[in-house]
């Protein structure tokens, strides 16, 4: 009888482990497939196929891409196809102009989305239109791609070959309006196939006196000027929102449009510029002097000013003597401080260049300073306002102020006085620059960011420095008259949360200004 055969307990190990690996192995590849199956969307299910075209650098477009369209997506997974074209690449645009015909819709506003029978343009269409068209589509069976025929392509638009055509246009990066005159072009460079389009960015200086001479040529209102978009043809123009393609199509087809709008004389740019400089001047003489007068009787200006009455009253400096040290102290004060704005200004011409490419950066930066004074003159204020005026913010530190008095001592102890006066009034200038220059710095910046103006930048130090020194002039001939110091620093207590609150409303007005002048118009 034969004996049974018995595995060996080793490789009976080894068995069940293959068996057990094998088994691990079909189970993986079995749910795999199930998972792969419930991921993979069912061929046969509807789907919507949406025809997107989209313009690069568009907010919207970004907008609309990549929150409408994923919500869909997730919501109908694997129903939801698109074909995305840019406008501005190849045909696309005619695309545009035959499917805007053929559905007999139009919006100005991208991304422009065509599904079914459906038009939708721009973010807020979109996210209310898109929901509503897509499950009522889907429960139809779906939709393909827009088709169109050659016939249609052909007909998208009406081509006029009547001659060559000039169109002058104004732009600004950020203008939302202007991106629509921008499709307009494209559009009227279609019809008009011998038009030429010159375009300028109106941030640029020269191109602001360009747009300026075409305004004073058809006698555009000031309020229209130097704003976007516009565009110039012939001896008309359209700005803003009367930008339309039928009132362009008009202008271009009057026998004016053969003119070159750019072709103007330097006797018409010269006259521009002069209007430029006109119509700011005046504003900014009244903002720059009303800032170094509010400068001029700042605490700080107002504390080194109490000081030098009350030393030289203690020196016994009166009469004829008060005043020749008073005027030899204040034309130092006014020629030191002419010096640094003029070393200023010569600094910020020599990155003119720079500036104008960062005019932009340039804006804000004066700006966001602008809105921190006037929120320290704030906080200044109501400080004051309880009786503490030792921990205001835009003062001079405790250092510096001794370091000013000493000066002041040194000078006036001087046996030629007046040279001594005038050399106390070049040091604390200086020293005093840490405070005063808050307000002067950032003035100067915005007085002269325009090139137009630059030409002003003399005459406009001189305004800024004569009436910082109006308060020290003011104050030395009343101690002429009797003033004392303890009568100056009782006046300080008084007025100086009227001056900080004033010192708060006009940088706070000047921020405003510089932000009006950066939102895109």
């Amino acid at each position: 009888m034969r004996k049974g055969y018995s595995m060996n307990p080793s490789c009976r190990s080894t068995a069940v482990a293959l068996l057990l690996l094998l088994s691990a192995i079909l189970w993986c590849d079995a749910s795999a497939q199930e998972v792969q199956a419930l991921e993979t969307p069912d061929s046969s299910l509807p789907k919507v196929r949406m025809l997107i075209f989209k313009s690069k650098d568009c907010p919207e477009c970004v907008e609309v891409l990549e929150t409408v369209l994923p919500q869909l997506e997730n919501d109908y997974p694997g129903q939801i196809e698109t074909e995305q074209l840019e406008i501005g690449e190849g045909d696309n645009f005619l695309k545009l102009l035959a499917l805007e015909k053929k559905f007999g819709k139009a919006s100005e506003v991208p991304p422009w989305i065509f599904v079914g029978d459906q038009v939708a343009g721009g973010p807020e269409e979109t996210l209310e239109k898109l929901p509503q068209i897509v499950p009522e589509i889907l429960a139809q069976g779906g939709c393909d791609y827009p088709v169109l025929t050659p016939e249609e392509l052909a007909n998208a638009i009406e081509v006029r070959s009547v001659g060559k055509k000039y169109l002058a246009y104004f732009h600004q990066q950020g203008c939302k309006d202007c991106d629509r005159v921008s499709y307009l072009l494209l559009y009227l460079g279609k019809v008009f196939p011998s038009l030429e389009i010159q375009q300028y960015d109106i941030t640029v200086h020269e191109n602001k006196v360009l747009n300026e001479a075409m305004c004073i040529a058809r006698d555009v209102p000031e309020k229209s000027r130097l704003v976007c978009p516009s565009i110039f043809i012939g001896t008309g123009y359209l700005i803003e929102d009367a930008i339309t393609g039928e009132a362009a199509e008009k202008l271009l087809d009057s026998p004016e449009a053969a003119q070159q709008p750019w072709d103007l004389t330097e006797k018409q740019l010269n006259k521009a510029r002069a209007s430029i400089g006109g119509r700011f001047r005046s504003l900014k003489v009244l903002t720059v002097g009303a800032a170094g007068l509010l400068d001029g009787i700042n605490p700080c200006a107002f504390a080194t000013i109490i000081f030098f009455i009350s030393y030289l009253a203690m020196i016994g400096r009166k009469g004829r003597e008060l005043i020749l040290v008073g005027a030899a102290f204040s034309v130092a004060v006014f020629v030191t401080y002419f010096a640094i704005g003029l070393g200023f200004f010569q600094f910020l011409q020599s990155i003119a260049d720079l500036m104008q490419t960062l005019s932009l950066i340039l804006y804000i930066a004066i700006a966001i300073i602008a809105i921190v004074i006037g929120g320290l003159s704030v906080y200044d204020f109501v400080l004051i306002r309880k009786g503490d005026l030792r921990d205001m913010k835009l003062q001079l530190p405790p250092a510096l102020k001794r370091r000013i008095q000493l000066t002041i001592s040194k000078r006036s102890r001087m046996r030629n006085y007046v040279f001594g006066a005038a050399a106390a009034g070049f040091a604390v200038s200086l020293l005093e620059l840490a405070c005063t220059g808050q307000v002067y710095l950032p003035t100067i910046t915005w007085a002269v960011q325009d090139p137009a103006l630059r030409q002003l930048a003399y005459p406009l130090l001189l305004v800024y420095n004569l009436m910082f020194i109006v308060p020290l002039v003011v104050i030395i001939v009343l101690a002429y008259y009797g003033l004392s110091s303890q009568q100056l620093a009782a006046f300080l207590q008084r007025r100086a949360a009227v001056v900080k609150l004033a010192t708060a409303i006009f940088f706070f007005g000047l921020a405003g200004l510089l932000v009006y002048n950066i939102i895109p118009r």
